[in-house]
């Protein structure tokens, strides 16, 4: 304990003693020595010399401890840590900002403080994606981005021309389709060819979903290329340009018509659709058959042909196109014969 305070005593009396210089000057027939504040140091006023050093700036928060040494205050430090310069509020961080009290920095406008360094951190209206924002609104890209001087947004760069090829450059150097198109397969470079989700089968996708038929196709309904007969394709299918195929149960009697088939013989009518025959005016169908219709019943006889009776064997036919009974030719034998 009495070396410490010893230690300390002696520190006190070799700072004080560096403050003080012994000079001589005349008096009389001899020498006469005398004490004065040293080189950088004053002379404090009083009745008994005291000196104190010198700065040549004002320590501000500080105390001149030393000539040209400012010993700063809790919370502070010399200007650009330089010990001759003065004391300045010291903050953590605080770079492009000001440090207006020890640990309260201040940014300037268009900067935000970063929680994280105490920062003072540029602000970009784009948010520099893919880049650094330095100032403000002004982005540095990072490798393999170029900057939109307008939107303040960088953008990858590719070597190939991807919006030449229905594409766009979606990091740098690689290339991706639009919506809409997709990779052409075995092609050397980049390039994307459309997509048509329904197909375009007899066509060229020309674009996305734009089908363009060949020659002698057309679009159906469907949006469909199909192929196209000139002449038509009565109850058939156009299979190929010019080409009828006739549907199941028809025949083709002509290069683009085809007619129903009814294997039975279709008499007194027509075969409208395979195995349907329509009778025809006078006619009506009988188990299968078109069969003549008479008003009158054609009794002892049968129905020729519409509205017309033939008689059976023994019969003939009376004034009224009827067949006259036995009973009625007996009676009437000479109108018979006549007849």
């Amino acid at each position: 304990m009495w070396i410490c305070k010893i230690l300390i005593y002696s520190l006190i009396l070799g700072l004080v003693a560096a403050q003080i210089c012994y000079d001589e000057r005349p008096s009389g027939t001899r020498r006469v020595k005398f004490r004065r504040c040293c080189k950088d140091y004053k002379r404090v006023r009083g009745p008994r010399l005291r000196c104190i050093p010198q700065c040549k700036v004002n320590c501000g928060s500080g105390s001149c401890t030393k000539p040209n040494v400012c010993t700063c205050q809790k919370g502070y430090k010399n200007f650009n840590n330089d010990p001759s310069s003065r004391c300045v509020p010291f903050c953590e961080g605080c770079n492009r900002g000001t440090c207006q009290a020890p640990g309260r920095c201040v940014c300037p406008e268009r900067h935000l403080m970063d929680e994280k360094t105490n920062n003072c951190m540029p602000q970009c209206a784009s948010g520099c994606p893919n880049g650094t924002c330095i100032t403000p609104n002004n982005c540095s890209c990072n490798q393999g981005y170029g900057l939109n001087a307008s939107t303040q947004v960088c953008l990858p760069i590719c070597k190939d021309n991807c919006r030449a090829a229905n594409g766009f450059c979606a990091a740098p150097n690689r290339c991706e389709c639009n919506s809409g198109f997709i990779a052409k397969p075995n092609s050397k470079s980049f390039e994307c060819q459309p997509v048509c989700k329904n197909g375009c089968s007899n066509g060229v996708c020309r674009a996305p979903d734009k089908c363009e038929c060949n020659k002698f196709y057309r679009k159906n309904i469907d949006g469909n290329c199909v192929p196209i007969c000139e002449d038509g394709c009565v109850n058939g299918n156009c299979t190929a340009p010019d080409v009828c195929q006739c549907l199941p149960g028809y025949t083709k009697i002509g290069q683009n018509v085809c007619l129903a088939v009814c294997p039975a013989v279709c008499k007194n009518g027509d075969c409208v659709a395979p195995n349907e025959c329509l009778c025809n005016a006078g006619y009506t169908k009988r188990e299968g058959v078109c069969t003549p219709d008479c008003k009158d019943e054609c009794e002892n006889g049968f129905c020729e042909a519409p509205e017309k009776c033939s008689c059976n064997e023994g019969y003939k036919m009376d004034s009224e196109n009827r067949i006259p009974d036995g009973n009625e030719q007996q009676l009437f034998p000479n109108l018979l014969k006549r007849m």
